[in-house]
């Protein structure tokens, strides 16, 4: 699938955009969150405040 982001075009999912991991497993393990941050650059955590 192509995506239009104003003036690019990405493939998705792509190794410029794809889906984002969650990481809700992860909570309570300071070091598991850590290396995700490290490796994805972002942490996602779905449903984690109301």
């Amino acid at each position: 699938m192509k995506i239009r982001f104003g003036h690019r075009t990405l493939d998705y999912p792509g190794n410029e955009l794809s889906e984002l991991r969650e990481a809700n497993d992860l909570l309570g393990d300071v070091e598991a969150l850590h290396a995700r941050m490290a490796e994805e650059g972002y942490l996602l955590f779905r449903n984690f405040l109301d």
